[in-house]
């Protein structure tokens, strides 16, 4: 009573307001008039086109919880199933669909709010320590980065920047496992409460349908009790029965219809978050690839260097060997006779062609 449990009542949709239930209601009997046509005693339609329309737009409104939005999509669908041309219905249809969609998840994401800002601070956390260590490390490389070039040293300085990258690279790839791993914590947690959902209504419906099952098992057997003591007839107890079935059936009928739209409930809300949860998964996998993509491109832009400057300094060394040895010659033919000289010469343009080859 204090929580005002009391105050809700199942429906088609679910538990609802027990003033939505009775708009809701009120809103079958106007509809109903409106569809027959229904004239009152001064001949004319006790429902018309507008009023029809002010009282769809009361109760569209009114709804706010996937409950109540759920159960004026089950009336919507029955009206525009009675007038499928009716473009008014079917928007109201479209436009109730989407706020349950709305409201549904709403709802979940309130559930996993505690769940979900955990993983921020958690992958917060994260981004804070690897962005320390990094900076830690970029300052070790800068400074060995500097001695390997004032030592001319490319093999170290290239194996500098690919260390460097690696590990850039390792921190994108844990960030985008950590994110991953939280996004299907998340997705998991709703999944369940979408299937706890479910089996609430579906109990709560069952056990609606078993009390209104008792009661009428209850009256039947009184009235038999009457029967046996000659105050009824066998003929009447058979009456009787068969209005206290209608009866129930027609009291049954929203927990029944609450029953069977929980499970379709469920299994929409399912197939929303995993899609939901595939489009954000594919976010951080391309995120992801972009950064690899990046550090790929910067490697073979520093390799395309270091090959450079590899090549140029072979050449150097190469050059620099050929003219110590030309020297050398040099010194070596001033001593020698015109013919010795000449074939000198000879040797040493062969070694150079060969060198330069």
């Amino acid at each position: 009573g204090q929580l005002g449990l009391d105050k809700l009542k199942i429906d088609t949709g679910g538990l609802v307001d027990a003033d939505m239930q009775k708009s809701l209601k009120a809103f079958d009997t106007l509809y109903a008039d409106f569809v027959a046509k229904a004239v009152n005693d001064n001949n004319q339609l006790k429902v018309s086109a507008l009023e029809a329309r002010a009282a769809l737009e009361k109760l569209f409104s009114q709804a706010k919880t996937p409950a109540e939005f759920g159960s004026l999509v089950t009336r919507l669908s029955d009206a525009v199933k009675a007038n499928p041309k009716d473009s008014t219905l079917q928007s109201y249809l479209e436009n109730a669909i989407e706020a349950r969609s709305q409201a549904e998840m709403k709802s979940l994401n309130s559930l996993v709010s505690g769940l979900e800002a955990r993983s921020q601070r958690t992958m917060a956390l994260f981004s804070r320590s690897a962005s320390i260590a990094l900076a830690q490390y970029n300052q070790a490389y800068a400074l060995a980065k500097v001695s390997a070039e004032l030592n001319n040293d490319v093999g170290a300085s290239s194996r500098l920047d690919s260390n460097s990258r690696n590990a850039e690279v390792a921190v994108a790839v844990q960030s985008a496992n950590l994110q991953i791993n939280s996004l299907e914590q998340v997705a998991a947690r709703k999944r369940q409460l979408a299937q706890e959902g479910v089996a609430a209504a579906k109990a709560s419906a069952d056990a609606e349908i078993a009390s209104a099952k008792s009661a009428m098992d209850q009256r039947i057997e009184a009235f038999s009790k009457e029967v046996d003591e000659g105050k009824k007839t066998a003929a009447q107890l058979k009456d009787y029965r068969s209005a206290q079935e209608k009866d129930f059936q027609e009291k049954t009928a929203a927990p029944r219809a609450a029953r069977v739209q929980a499970e379709g409930d469920a299994a929409r809300q399912i197939r929303q978050i995993d899609g939901d949860t595939a489009q954000q998964r594919a976010a951080i996998a391309e995120a992801l690839y972009k950064t690899l993509q990046a550090k790929a491109n910067e490697a073979l832009g520093q390799y395309k260097t270091y090959s450079s400057q590899v090549i140029a300094l072979d050449k150097s060394i190469s050059n620099n060997r050929l003219d110590t040895a030309s020297a050398i010659n040099s010194l070596q033919r001033t001593g020698m006779d015109p013919k010795a000289q000449l074939q000198s010469l000879r040797d040493e343009l062969g070694s150079i062609q060969a060198a330069t080859a």
